[in-house]
Formats: structure tokens, sequence, C-alpha cells
């Protein structure tokens, strides 16, 4: 399931561009506001699913320095790296959420784009033990469904 997922997804990434995608936004307002509300520069952020978003862009204008971003689609976070350029306060993660395994805790994990697409009970299932394992007790997680 996860070699199908990722071509599906790098496919779209690979054929449309940033602002043709229904999910884009210029400036992730609500999940700005929501993360800069429970977190510091200094704490660990995980943007699942944010390959291509302008989040990462948003938390390093604002000094967060901390930041890792995780997509399936090679594709997408390819755009965000040459969006951005060299950077070390961003660690880039190719993964599929469903079979990935936390290396490090993060104070907050934020997923605009990834749990709503998960239509398999065991595929959720798979997402909420990573999600348990990266996030420890106090740290928190901004979802949208």
């Amino acid at each position: 399931m996860t070699h199908g997922r990722q071509r599906h997804w790098d496919g779209v990434f690979s054929e449309k561009g940033e602002s043709d995608l229904t999910w884009f936004q210029e400036r992730p307002a609500v999940s700005l506001d929501l993360i800069q509300r429970r977190t510091g520069p200094a704490d660990a952020v995980i943007d699942v699913g944010g390959g291509d978003c302008r989040l990462v862009d948003h938390l390093l204008a604002a000094g967060y320095r901390d930041l890792t971003v995780l997509d399936i689609a090679p594709a997408a976070l390819e755009r965000s790296r040459a969006r951005i350029g060299p950077c070390d306060e961003v660690a880039w993660i190719e993964a599929d959420i469903t079979t990935w395994t936390p290396r490090r805790p993060y104070t907050l994990w934020h997923d605009r784009a990834v749990f709503h697409f998960l239509t398999r009970a065991a595929d959720r299932a798979a997402y909420r033990d990573a999600l348990l394992r990266a996030v420890p007790p106090g740290g928190r997680a901004v979802i949208a469904t």
C-alpha cells in the first residue's frame, strides 16, 4: 500500500502547481495561530504531510528553529526545499506516516492534510501509534480533518 500511496501523491505534486492544489494557502493562518499559542520558537514541531505547505516558511520567519516536515511525496518535499533553500533548522523526512517510526520527541504534531485521507482503520491506527510515540505526555497535536 505504501508504494501505491507514494506514487499517487508524488504524481499529484509533480503534475500540479502549488496554487493549483485545493488545500493551498499562502499563509495558513489558523495553523499558525494554533501552533504559536501552544509552542515557542525553541519547541520541536513536526508538520505531517506538510510537503510543499507554506507553514514551515512562516514558522521559520517567526523564529522557530527545530522544525520537521514529513511527507510521503518526494516531489512535495523538493518543492519546499527549493523554495526555502539550505536550512539547518528544518529536517525533511520522506515517509509514509503509517509505517514511519519517530526517532525523537516533538512538542507539537501538526497535520492539516493527512489523517482525513486515511480511510482504512489499520492506517488510522498506525497513524495514532506514530503520533503517540512522537508526542510525549504534555505535548500537543493539531489535526485538521
